[in-house]
């Protein structure tokens, strides 16, 4: 067997086993099955690309709760991969070949929706005949428009047969599965997908037009780190120029929903800290953003969820519990995360994207919570006066004035608690007595932590 054919064959073996073993609600295997694929699709027969394309839009439909019943498209899309599996890995055949014919037919049959548009509608793909006119035509469309989506599908798909191996071929094939969901009524956000099919278009037909050599992902540069003490300088994440950006933006809005009722958790563990059922939605929460966000190819972001999700996985094993400098950990991380997301929102393709300026330092503490001063000790911050090096002793500005600088609190009533506060912490007495929030401390914490690294970068 040539080594080609092997490594497509196992490939698709690998796709089909997590396929077998994957249970219903699994969405990070079903994110490394659709990796796997998507890996086929590269300078590959149209033999292997149709099926595995139809596989994916399956694969898809699950992702997106778009099926009815989920245990029988499961059913036809290992049925169609073990025939795939077996037309590629044997001698050409006529009965595997009918096989995988069959088989993919009836996948198809089951993901497209019988048309309900007059047939006659529908604008002939042939009228089509060149990128030019694809987007020409895309523009003139609505997004309700499934024949003349349709339509641009087809053109797509010829178009792309046209194209050997070659960037221009990959961008055509992505475009013209968005163009299929549209036309078969399966996407939820078609203005979105319609934008991010202009834009493929747009990058295929630069390249046609250039005749440019295949398309390298640049190189991003490293950010700049405002923490002195910080050696570790992190890439930016960068969008791929064939990214897509209709997942990109769902990802973008289920991850800020999730992060919301992470948030909500956070805080009613504040007064309830036995509460797992908290911690668990906290911790799907960075567990599904770290799948997702690897999927997409966000490094930064999926590392950092990462690092978070094991920080709530020790306090799922109660190894910790979700208090003091704990729970600022995971607070700071779920603020970083929406911080990111924000960046990414809207961002251009090919382009670094800039991580926030305490990204590395937040690193740093996750990697290690305990070897950075972290403890159940009741609103502890982590930060510059923590570092065992201890070059700075106390605070730059005390979190009662930031807090009153901030219009939480008056002078008067920080005179008051200051008055009665004993060994206590202030953040602590001012939560107690309900004049600020848990989330008010942690911000001001934050700025307390700026202050103090911004004075012992002056002092040196």
């Amino acid at each position: 067997m040539p080594e080609n054919v092997k490594q497509i064959t196992t490939a698709i073996r690998s796709a089909r086993e997590m396929l077998g073993a994957f249970r219903i609600g699994d969405t990070e295997s079903l994110i490394k099955i659709g990796s796997a694929l998507e890996a086929l699709l590269d300078g590959t027969s149209d033999l292997i690309v149709d099926p595995v394309t139809l596989v994916l839009t399956g694969l898809q439909a699950i992702f997106q709760e778009e099926t009815s019943d989920p245990v029988s498209l499961i059913g036809l899309l290992s049925a169609t991969l073990v025939a795939l599996e077996k037309n590629v890995s044997l001698p050409e055949n006529p009965v595997t070949s009918e096989i995988l014919n069959n088989a993919v037919e009836q996948l198809k049959a089951e993901i497209t929706p019988k048309a309900e548009a007059d047939p006659a509608a529908v604008v002939p793909a042939t009228i089509l005949e060149t990128l030019d006119d694809v987007a020409s035509h895309l523009i003139q469309i609505a997004a309700g428009d499934k024949p003349g989506f349709t339509a641009v599908c087809e053109a797509l798909k010829r178009l792309a047969e046209a194209e050997a191996d070659s960037p221009t071929r990959k961008l055509l094939i992505k475009a013209a599965r968005e163009s299929n969901r549209i036309a078969t009524g399966r996407d939820k956000k078609p203005d979105a997908t319609i934008a991010s099919i202009g834009r493929l278009i747009d990058q295929a037909n630069s390249i046609s037009v250039a005749e440019q050599p295949p398309v390298e992902e640049p190189v991003a540069a490293p950010i700049e780190e405002r923490d002195p003490y910080l050696s570790v300088k992190y890439e930016s994440d960068v969008l791929a120029a064939d990214s897509d950006l209709g997942l990109v933006s769902e990802f973008i809005t289920e991850s800020r929903e999730m992060l919301e009722a992470a948030e909500s958790a956070l805080l009613a563990l504040e007064t309830d800290l036995e509460n797992i059922e908290n911690v668990d939605i906290v911790f799907r929460a960075f567990h599904t953003i770290k799948g997702t966000a690897a999927y997409i190819g966000l490094a930064r972001l999926a590392e950092l969820a990462h690092h978070a999700e094991s920080l709530l996985s020790r306090m799922r094993d109660r190894e910790i519990v979700c208090s003091g400098g704990y729970a600022n950990l995971a607070l700071s991380s779920l603020d970083t995360l929406k911080e990111m997301l924000s960046a990414i929102d809207g961002f251009p393709v090919s382009v670094p994207i800039q991580l926030p300026s305490d990204y590395s330092e937040l690193r740093r503490v996750l990697e290690n919570p305990e070897a950075n001063g972290v403890s159940n000790k009741a609103f502890e911050t982590v930060g510059i006066d923590d570092d065992p090096r201890g070059e700075v002793e106390e605070h730059a500005i005390p979190i009662g004035e930031i807090l009153a600088d901030m219009g939480k609190i008056t002078i008067e009533q920080l005179k008051a608690v200051l008055d009665k506060k004993g060994s206590r912490l202030t953040g602590e007495v001012l939560i107690h007595e309900g004049l600020v929030t848990l989330e008010d401390v942690t911000e001001a914490l934050g700025k307390q932590k700026a202050a103090d690294v911004k004075r012992a970068a002056t002092s040196e």
